[in-house]
């Protein structure tokens, strides 16, 4: 009997041992609460719409010192964009990643005098393509910074009269701060904002008279991202 007692209580001691032990683990508290390094390989699609905020400016100069530049342009409207890309968690909360956007928009800019059209202009597409690096605030909202190269076609400026300046392609950089806050499941709400430069583009190089355009943009867009984990 004494035994058997004996065997019960060492039985209820070895039980209540091992409850206590699972309810205190110290590997289960050190537990990171975003995704381990190198564990996370995720694929991205993203469409956003929002505003394109333009300045264009216009600078004509001649061989005898004379110039006349038409400044405030403001290529602007409405913007959207198609977007693709890949994150990776490479350390703790930082995310290193790649990102690509084709956009389109009906940004035009008219200098109007009297009723008529002295200058006008309107940009057909655009795209974007650069690195992007993350830190994720919480498992569920990235904040990340992102610059690269920049393009754009634009049609030909129209000028009073019916003539037109041939616009070539367009050739910059741009950065970028935005956030990824998830909706449900593999759904994000995403917002960004972005400063484009393109730069100097001679429209006109005659023997004695030259034109040139100086372009920039201020873009601010909210959308949708879909993310696939691939691993």
């Amino acid at each position: 009997m004494k035994g058997s007692l004996a065997t019960i209580v060492l039985l209820i001691v070895g039980v209540s041992a091992a409850h206590a032990a699972d309810i205190y683990n110290p590997g289960l508290k050190d537990t990171p609460s975003v995704t381990p390094s190198g564990t996370a390989l995720e694929i991205w699609v993203g469409v956003l719409g929002g505003y394109n905020f333009q300045d264009d400016k216009l600078k004509a100069t001649d061989d005898y010192g004379n110039s006349a530049t038409i400044d405030s342009l403001g290529r602007d409207g409405l913007f959207g964009e198609v977007q693709l890309g890949a994150d990776y968690h490479v350390m703790g909360r930082i995310v290193l990643g790649v990102q690509g956007g084709l956009n389109l928009g009906n940004a035009e800019f008219k200098t109007t005098v009297d009723g008529t059209d002295l200058v006008s202009a309107e940009q057909d597409w655009g795209y974007v393509f650069g690195p992007r690096l993350g830190l994720m605030l919480s498992p569920d909202t990235l904040f990340y910074v992102s610059g690269g190269i920049a393009g754009a076609s634009m049609d030909d400026i129209r000028l009073a009269g019916g003539d037109h300046l041939k616009v070539p392609d367009f050739f910059g950089y741009y950065g970028e701060l935005g956030f990824e806050s998830r909706l449900y499941d593999n759904w994000y709400l995403k917002g960004l904002g972005r400063y484009v430069n393109y730069g100097e583009e001679t429209l006109v190089d005659e023997r004695n008279f030259s034109v040139k355009t100086d372009t920039s943009a201020l873009v601010g867009l909210f959308g949708i991202t879909y993310k696939l984990p691939v691993q």
